[in-house]
């Protein structure tokens, strides 16, 4: 079997980080602690860890940095990203079965995902549909121009290297650069929805999941959507970045994306009538983040 490494970024994680590490089946873990509230934490768990690298980070460096970090720190080929509030439903060696196999088909193989699965209640949907819509009910495997996640990831060793890794300054959006650069470097990216994790983002109602893509929305803004514009053929991001025309198209840039999402899978899933609503106000809370991130990118 291939040598594999799994890295695990990981802050304030002691609600879910053993049942991510109970998910792995085997592999060389690193987990890296950026900075925890209790620092201790894994420590009380040593015996369990035995076999598991942590490093310690003294000040919170943040995700990207860890991951990085992980990769120096490791010696495999076979590079796995998993959060540490994600927990893999599919082995180690099924996944390394499968990355054989696209191997052989896509010689540039640089990056594969797969399909992330959340609990199944109200918010949560609303949730995966506003965040992750495009990968709900796709079950073939399709070449794609990038990956939006990081939550579980494989690359390998020469592909990180050879676009750098993660680009640290980013608070958001880490998995698309990452993924993005390595299209650009001319490797080819797999999404292949037999790979399977949970992603537990724990209890979540309307006010919170508003919160959350406002953050998102304020600290990525248009960020990525302008630099890889030309990848994704969004010409019409040259007219929103725009102090003053930019407010007025927040509403019908989220109607027209709540929209989308209901006619390409109402039929699927006929409940999208009912998570519509909430699902245009996660989207319109979001622009309303990137309409701030606009303002602080003029200051």
């Amino acid at each position: 079997m291939m040598s594999v490494s799994i890295i695990i970024p990981a802050h304030n994680s002691e609600r879910t980080i053993m049942k991510c590490i109970d998910s792995i089946s085997n592999g060389n873990i690193i987990i890296i602690d950026d900075a925890s509230n209790k620092p201790n934490f894994l420590k009380q768990k040593s015996n369990i860890l035995k076999k598991i690298k942590i490093i310690r980070l003294k000040e919170q460096k943040g995700s990207s940095y860890a991951r990085n970090l992980g990769v120096k720190h490791s010696q495999s080929e076979i590079i796995i990203f998993i959060d540490s509030d994600s927990y893999l439903q599919i082995s180690i060696q099924q996944i390394l079965s499968e990355w054989k196999i696209f191997k052989m088909k896509y010689p540039k193989l640089g990056a594969m995902a797969g399909k992330i699965t959340f609990k199944d209640n109200f918010m949560t949907k609303v949730l995966a549909y506003s965040e992750t819509s495009t990968r709900m009910f796709h079950k073939k495997p399709e070449l794609r121009k990038y990956l939006g996640i990081t939550g579980f990831l494989i690359t390998t060793r020469k592909a990180f290297n050879d676009v750098g890794g993660f680009d640290e300054s980013l608070m958001r959006g880490q998995d698309r650069d990452f993924t993005y650069k390595l299209y650009l470097k001319g490797y080819q990216l797999i999404y292949n929805p037999k790979l399977t994790s949970l992603h537990d983002v724990g209890k979540i109602n309307l006010k919170s999941l508003l919160k959350r893509n406002y953050v998102i929305g304020k600290t990525l803004g248009l960020n990525l959507e302008l630099k890889y514009s030309k990848i994704r053929r969004l010409t019409w991001q040259k007219y929103v970045n725009n102090l003053f025309t930019y407010p007025l198209l927040i509403i019908p840039i989220a109607l027209w994306q709540s929209i989308s999402i209901f006619l390409d899978y109402f039929l699927k899933d006929p409940k999208l009538i009912f998570y519509s609503p909430f699902i245009f106000l996660s989207k319109l809370s979001y622009r309303f983040g990137c309409f701030i991130w606009i303002l602080n990118d003029r200051n």
